[in-house]
């Protein structure tokens, strides 16, 4: 397996080379045999073979190790076009970002002032403003919370209300009052949407 690399001369000896796809790693001078380049498989060449080396394979763990990387990455993937989906049903079911006017006299009246007070303190309405709403209609309770209901909607904001209110419930650990608010906002969407598609069919 060796070829010549330099004809001999009167004033050096033969210099030897290994055929293409064999090495020697005993350098020229010592070499006296050459051997057949390994040849890797699926695990792919980590250092290609030369004169003076032999192959070096990747090693099969790291093959391994990669797949399991790129298995990891899909999951991931999978996960998040699966869940991401979800959520957005999820936030039109409950008709997050709707405008809560036309439902407040339900909503005031499934909270009650005690919750409602809360509700506008967790949010950062000053007690004396919340007070004003109380001291508005002294002996009326609905009147009260619907009052301070409207003023703490107009607070956050039409498009953010209605989760807003929801997601404090849960805090609060008022998850059935927090159904109930859902329940009373989806009905009514959907009632509204009923009543539009039968006029839109005559």
């Amino acid at each position: 397996n060796l070829e010549m690399e330099k004809k001999c001369t009167i004033f050096r000896d033969s210099v030897c080379r290994c055929q293409q796809g064999h090495y020697c790693n005993k350098g020229k001078e010592h070499c006296r045999a050459c051997y057949p380049c390994t040849t890797c498989g699926d695990e792919g060449i980590k250092v290609a073979c030369s004169a003076t080396n032999n192959t070096i394979c990747h090693a099969v763990k790291e093959q391994g190790g990669s797949t399991l990387a790129a298995v990891v990455v899909l999951i991931a993937v999978l996960l998040v076009a699966l869940f991401v989906p979800i959520y957005l049903w999820r936030k039109k079911k409950y008709c997050f970002g709707v405008d809560l006017r036309p439902h407040l006299p339900e909503i005031a009246n499934a909270l009650g002032w005690k919750d409602m007070k809360q509700v506008a303190e967790r949010s950062g309405m000053k007690h004396t403003a919340i007070e004003c709403h109380q001291l508005d209609f002294p002996n009326d309770s609905q009147q009260q919370c619907s009052s301070l209901l409207r003023a703490w909607v107009e607070k956050e904001g039409m498009a953010t209300a209605s989760e807003k209110l929801v997601n404090t419930l849960h805090r609060m650990k008022k998850k059935a009052k927090a159904e109930d608010i859902k329940a009373i906002i989806s009905s009514k969407e959907h009632g509204v949407t009923g009543e539009n598609s039968g006029l839109e069919q005559v």
